[in-house]
């Protein structure tokens, strides 16, 4: 069977090997991404400006201060700078692998042997359960079932947790139908259809004498079910649900309050002079909300993901804010005196004579002096800056996070797992669909679609060694190498900018060989090939002019990685173009910007449309079931291109 990670012959044609064009309705698959997942603060069950853990848990929270103030939402307590220098986020749960119970509340090991809560193994939640608890929920009336059930899931067996079944009629959601989908409670594992959801559970504005309980998310309705006392006062559960792990101070009644009545006798907008994760796990902060999610698409915003190493670095203290204006010389002398003069002595006494000089304490004091000096000036964009990623890994972060979050696709292609082996195990479709539902195969095919070369390392592991990239099959290079000798001149230097197995080169040296050319060559890439002919492992991006030859003896080539809209074959193609070389050959989806339209452009020597079709890329070191290379079969044949630089036209 042809691979499908390559592509379908009756899936989308404008997919070429190398990488995929994204469809012009990003945003209705957002939307359906958010009514997939949950998108609503874990704090305040609010929408807006919002950060998403990459943990198990998957929830949302207000992360900056000031975000959450339609809701009153603590946030996190981020700075605006501290989030912008974020790239993947874990909350404090997350991060020390200790989650609650969605039953009992209790915080417990969620990780190794130790671990005492285990997760739900849906697709799509992130909710933790006690083996116990979960057990008699999901079989209330047979005691021994239910035990069974609890010894299971402590042997290791996966459950999938009662709220992705109707509380009433003990049916599955399906979001296809309005009246089949459900209805979930925000503070317990318990969802009704729409169909099934009690009246004593009102909705916004339904009745100004009956207490609002539940509210539309387009196909979802987020409840407080009627298990949760509302407040009269603040119209919604006190908000002590949420504990994070090394959290110790506890709110004062007193102060707590004190911020009732700021928010109930003086109607104003609360200050956000304290962080939510200075206050207590377990304070019942009785702030009122009224859960409004807008019907603008920003309404439920999912933000980029941010960095767990910027959350708080030590339960006792606050963890400073990062600001554009870094206030590090405000840090008492004799600490930064310490922490610049660590042992220098000793480490600097292993080192070579040819390394930096031993430090005297005269010249270790105006190092200091030095420091305190620029560092009131230093900002988090200028370290940011100097920390860039290689361009081969544009995908990389947070510019990835915003199309796609790793955590939620991981645990995706794990429930498709479990679906299967459950079905495989002789259990029905419904056990199936509760663990992975149908909506979730679509947003994996999404996914897939979108970012074809970032989720390869996912679908193959540990033995992928391409970074996503498809290379060129060895016959197929041979037809470009015979193509290509003809236009190439003795003393010529040939660049193979993102060379992956590096056979190009070898092979146009061979031919060029045979018709007495002697040749120079230089080979490009992030990947150490067994090949090591004229290899240097570098980042294309970082080769400067003066490295290689004048324009008039350079050919440059042949395969970028292509990337979402080519976006990173054009930028593998506009550094080439810098060295203003002679000739380019290019293997380049159709949607690649064409050189002809280029500031300075270049004139088109000829296309081939028909060269690589078929068969005429692999994946490195990946294997099938068969342990035979993953081949790539094309629906659209990326097309082979040869440009000159209009000086050099009439000659070529």
């Amino acid at each position: 069977m042809k691979q499908s990670f390559i592509a379908s012959d009756e899936e989308i044609e404008d997919m070429v090997s190398d990488g995929s064009s994204e469809s012009d309705g990003n945003s209705e698959s957002d939307e359906e991404e958010d009514d997939l997942f949950d998108f609503t603060c874990a704090i305040c069950d609010n929408g807006g400006d919002l950060l998403g853990c990459d943990g198990p848990c998957m929830r949302s929270f207000h992360a900056k201060i000031g975000t959450g103030e339609d809701s009153y939402c603590d946030t996190l307590g981020f700075t605006e700078a501290e989030v912008e220098a974020m790239k993947t986020f874990l909350c404090k749960n997350c991060e020390y692998k200790q989650h609650q119970c969605f039953i009992c509340g209790v915080l417990e090991p969620s990780d190794g042997p130790t671990a005492k809560v285990f997760l739900c193994n849906n697709a799509t939640c992130g909710y933790f359960y006690h083996p116990k608890c979960v057990a008699r929920k999901l079989h209330p009336n047979n005691k021994i079932e239910a035990l069974e059930k609890e010894n299971k899931i402590i042997g290791g067996s996966s459950f999938t947790c009662p709220i992705h079944w109707c509380f009433h009629c003990k049916g599955l959601e399906d979001r296809s139908q309005e009246q089949l989908q459900f209805a979930v409670c925000r503070r317990c594992p318990k969802s009704y259809h729409r169909k099934c959801l009690p009246r004593e559970i009102p909705f916004e504005d339904s009745n100004e004498d009956i207490v609002t309980r539940a509210w539309d998310l387009s196909k979802r309705i987020l409840i407080y079910c009627l298990d949760h006392e509302i407040d009269s006062d603040i119209e919604t559960p006190v908000r002590n649900h949420i504990k994070f792990p090394g959290i110790p101070k506890i709110v004062k009644p007193a102060d707590y309050l004190k911020r009732k009545n700021k928010v109930l006798i003086n109607k104003r907008k609360r200050d956000f002079d304290e962080s939510f994760l200075e206050q207590s796990s377990n304070k019942a902060a009785k702030v009122p909300v009224k859960v409004r999610v807008q019907e603008d698409e920003h309404a439920r915003k999912f933000a980029v993901k941010s960095s767990s190493e910027q959350f708080v670095d030590k339960p006792e203290k606050k963890k400073p804010k990062v600001k554009d204006t870094s206030a590090s010389s405000s840090r008492p002398a004799n600490e930064q005196e310490k922490y610049l003069a660590t042992s220098p002595s000793s480490t600097m006494g292993n080192l070579p004579q040819s390394s930096f000089p031993r430090v005297d304490s005269e010249t270790e004091k105006r190092v200091i002096a030095l420091v305190e000096k620029e560092g009131s000036s230093l900002t988090l964009k200028d370290i940011s800056s100097r920390c860039l990623v290689p361009s081969t890994h544009v995908y990389a972060g947070r510019q990835t996070d915003k199309i796609v979050a790793t955590g939620k696709l991981e645990r995706s292609v794990q429930a498709v797992g479990a679906a299967l082996k459950a079905l495989g195990n002789g259990g029905n479709v419904n056990e199936a669909k509760a663990v992975c539902e149908p909506q979730v195969l679509k947003q994996l095919t999404k996914w897939h679609t979108r970012l074809r070369v970032y989720i390869s390392p996912f679908i193959y592991g540990s033995r992928y060694s391409s970074f996503g990239r498809h290379f060129t099959k060895v016959d197929k290079l041979v037809e470009i190498v015979d193509k290509l000798h003809w236009y190439v001149e003795p003393g010529d230097t040939i660049v193979d900018f993102c060379c992956g197995a590096n056979d190009f080169s070898r092979l146009m040296k061979e031919k060029l060989d045979e018709v007495d050319k002697k040749c120079h060559f230089k080979n490009y890439d992030l990947i150490q090939p067994q090949n090591s002919f004229c290899f240097e492992r570098r980042d294309w991006m970082t080769v400067q002019p003066d490295e290689l030859p004048g324009g008039r003896q350079l050919i440059m080539g042949l395969n970028p990685p292509f990337g979402v809209k080519a976006a990173l074959a054009n930028k593998f193609i506009d550094k080439a173009l810098s060295f203003k070389p002679k000739l380019v050959i290019l293997i380049v989806p159709k949607e690649t910007k064409r050189l002809d339209q280029k500031k300075t452009p270049y004139d088109l020597v000829w296309e081939d449309s028909n060269c690589l079709a078929g068969k005429s890329f692999y994946l490195p070191g990946s294997l099938d079931v068969n342990d035979k290379i993953v081949q790539g079969w094309n629906a659209s044949a990326p097309p082979l291109y040869l440009w000159s630089r209009s000086d050099w036209t009439k000659k070529h």
